[in-house]
């Protein structure tokens, strides 16, 4: 039986579902693009998803929602549209992609992705920025696109599970 808690939670990602879209076709009309169906959809699997997809996983999940045929290039074009507008960015070392937080400062996010329950968290670390931003002037280096990824293991996943006095072992 589904708790209130369980039922604000549903709510709350549904909104925050909503206006993902919304900025997208905001952001689309600003810029003359097209927010087609496919690209919604994927923005969407991105929008739900606690951890970077990679391409065929998405591809997999479109296959089972949609009635159409969909391939590998169309989902990859589809990403490449999202990355372009800066509503979705790579985590190249998992060769994945998240749903970008467009009020941070793109150039600035750090990326903590959990070994054992594959969840990622972007945070904004400007100082992260700055410095990046300062030594590549200092070298003459023009940069296209920082990325800082940190791989390691969650709280949750470090967290030692809970005995209880029957023995059983639980999440704390």
């Amino acid at each position: 039986m589904a708790t209130r808690l369980d039922d604000r939670m549903r709510a709350a990602r549904t909104a925050r579902l909503r206006q993902v879209v919304a900025d997208a076709e905001r952001l689309c009309r600003e810029k003359g693009e097209r927010l087609t169906p496919v690209r919604r959809e994927v923005l969407r699997l991105l929008a739900r998803s606690e951890e970077p997809l990679g391409a065929y996983a998405l591809l997999a999940q479109l296959r089972r929602q949609r009635t159409g045929r969909v391939d590998a290039p169309t989902v990859y074009r589809a990403l490449d549209f999202l990355l372009k507008l800066g509503l979705a960015t790579r985590i190249e070392s998992r060769s994945a992609w998240v749903l970008v937080d467009r009020s941070a400062r793109s150039d600035a996010s750090v990326f903590f992705l959990c070994n054992t329950c594959n969840t990622s968290v972007a945070i904004e670390n400007l100082g992260v920025a700055d410095l990046i931003a300062d030594s590549a002037r200092s070298l003459g280096f023009q940069v296209n696109r920082p990325v800082i990824e940190c791989s390691g293991t969650c709280a949750s996943c470090s967290t030692p599970p809970v005995t209880t006095p029957t023995g059983q072992e639980r999440s704390p």
